[in-house]
C-alpha cells in the first residue's frame, strides 16, 4: 500500500479479499519489480503464506538486501537507534496540529434515511 497507495489483495467482496490474502501472491507491474528488486523481495518474504519461510525476526529484516542497502553494518542500525542518523526529510509545520502536509480528501455526506435529525429537533 506504502508502494502504490492500493491494497494488494483488494476485493469489493471480503470473503474474496481474505481467500486473496491467504491464497495468493503479491503481485508489482513487472517494470518496478526489475527496477526495485530488493523493496519487492524484502515484502515477498514479509508476505511469505509460509511462516517457516517468513522472516520472522528483525533481526532477519535487517538482513535484507534492502535494509543492507542502507546500513551496510550493525554500526549503522546502532546509529539509528541512538538517533544519530540525520533524517532525509523534517516538515516545516506552523505548530502541533499543521496538516499542511496531508492530502485533503473531500468526503461526501450521504443521506441513509434517518429520521434522528428531526427526532432530536433539529
Amino acid at each position: 500500500e506504502m508502494l502504490f497507495g492500493a491494497t494488494p489483495f483488494y476485493h469489493a467482496n471480503h470473503r474474496e479479499q481474505g481467500r486473496r490474502i491467504i491464497s495468493e501472491d503479491v503481485q508489482f507491474p513487472e517494470d518496478y519489480e526489475q527496477s526495485h528488486p530488493a523493496v519487492c523481495s524484502l515484502i515477498r518474504k514479509l508476505l511469505e503464506k509460509d511462516p517457516a519461510l517468513r522472516l520472522a525476526s528483525f533481526a532477519e529484516v535487517k538482513k535484507t538486501t534492502f535494509f543492507r542497502s542502507y546500513f551496510p553494518s550493525t554500526q549503522g542500525w546502532q546509529q539509528l537507534e541512538a538517533r544519530q542518523v540525520e533524517a532525509p526529510f523534517v516538515p516545516r509545520l506552523d505548530g502541533l496540529f499543521d496538516t499542511s502536509l496531508f492530502v485533503r480528501v473531500q468526503d461526501e455526506e450521504q443521506d441513509y434515511g434517518s429520521d434522528a435529525d428531526s427526532d432530536f429537533g433539529y
